[in-house]
């Protein structure tokens, strides 16, 4: 009977201990558990803090960067504004070398014509943004240096709400410009088209330069990273050009659109202030 208690005992020792150490292994797994949680969470939060930093570091490059470029446009719109009454003399004399009142209007409509291409920059300061502007009087001088004719149209809200950050706006277009720019350089018809349209809503950027047709096979490889009808090892930046879009809920098109009986390429982004939000 001794024996047989002392067995019992044993045993009921022995469940004891090891419901405690089922119940100290128990512990220390939700311990190990929540280390891990703690532990994911600080490296998403580095990781999170890390990217801003860079965002932050990227932005004020930009900033710098196009700042100066808005300070260069500036200083040259006010250069040629203090050529305004020389020009306003200049067409108030073109009628003593006119011999009639058709060559007159002819002359004038040329000096005119002159004065608006000298002065084609100008529209860039009401595009609402000085960064924005350097930006672009800095692309399109890029532009027009190797043998491109640029047009463009800008209108943005002045706010400084802007639907995305700007400095993606700007890596954006740098992208498409710069994407067109390569594109006609070997061709005799270099033109491009930028156009920029910003509301509370919505903004929708476009740049197009004209170009042979292109199939919608090609358009549709335009987004693998190294292809490009202009060459290996362009169009690298497409496949960063549709994340971006993508990070904020837009639509990028791509698609050939005939204006006088001349293809054009066209090189579309919508976002909404609804999807970049969401």
């Amino acid at each position: 009977m001794d024996i047989l208690e002392t067995l019992q005992w044993i045993r009921r020792r022995d469940e004891v201990m090891l419901l405690r150490i089922n119940g100290l292994f128990n512990i220390l797994m939700i311990l190990f558990g929540f280390w891990i949680i703690l532990t994911c969470f600080l490296a998403v939060m580095w990781l999170k803090s890390r990217k801003e930093i860079r965002e932050k570091d990227k932005e004020i490059a930009i900033m710098k960067n196009y700042g100066e470029s808005y300070r260069s446009l500036v200083q040259s719109v006010r250069m040629r504004q203090h050529q305004f009454d020389n020009h306003l003399m200049a067409l108030g004399g073109i009628y003593k070398t006119a011999g009639s009142v058709e060559e007159l209007i002819r002359l004038q409509s040329l000096y005119c014509q002159g004065i608006k291409e000298e002065n084609h920059y100008n529209r860039l300061l009401s595009a609402g943004s000085p960064i924005l502007a350097g930006f672009l009087y800095s692309k399109i001088r890029m532009a027009e240096e190797r043998g491109c004719v640029v047009e463009y149209l800008v209108n943005t809200t002045d706010s400084d709400r802007h639907i995305i950050p700007e400095y993606h706006t700007i890596e954006m277009l740098g992208i498409l410009i710069d994407n067109a720019v390569e594109a006609v350089e070997a061709e005799d018809n270099r033109n491009l088209y930028v156009e920029i349209l910003e509301t509370a809503g919505r903004i929708k950027m476009t740049v197009s330069n004209t170009s042979v047709y292109i199939s919608q096979a090609q358009i549709l490889n335009f987004v693998k990273k190294g292809f490009s009808t202009k060459g290996e090892g362009r169009g690298l930046g497409l496949p960063f050009l549709t994340s971006l879009v993508n990070q904020y809920g837009g639509d990028l098109a791509v698609y050939n659109e005939e204006k006088d009986s001349v293809n054009w390429l066209v090189f579309s982004i919508l976002i909404t202030k609804e999807a970049a939000s969401s």
